[in-house]
């Protein structure tokens, strides 16, 4: 997969390549399995509201750029956490 996508970073272990979705009778029953697969196998999902990305993330590049402490732990918001 990392040949197709060489962006991908390190820490992904696998990928599902989809070569032609269109013989997917169901897919939304697909995607349901898939997710149940990976829950069964120890992942996990955060649920959040978009909205609220832009203001929480500006908070923080403010509070970082003029030398406060973040009101909050900025890790969650790394992109190094892809790496």
């Amino acid at each position: 997969m990392r040949s197709l996508e060489p962006s991908l970073g390190a820490g992904y272990a696998g990928a599902i390549h989809w070569i032609d979705p269109a013989s997917v009778a169901d897919p939304g029953a697909l995607t349901k399995g898939y997710t149940q697969l990976f829950l069964r196998e120890g992942g996990t999902f955060a649920r959040g509201d978009a909205c609220t990305l832009g203001p929480v993330t500006a908070r923080l590049l403010a509070e970082q750029i003029v030398g406060e402490t973040p009101f909050t732990d900025p890790a969650p918001y790394s992109p190094q956490r892809f790496a």
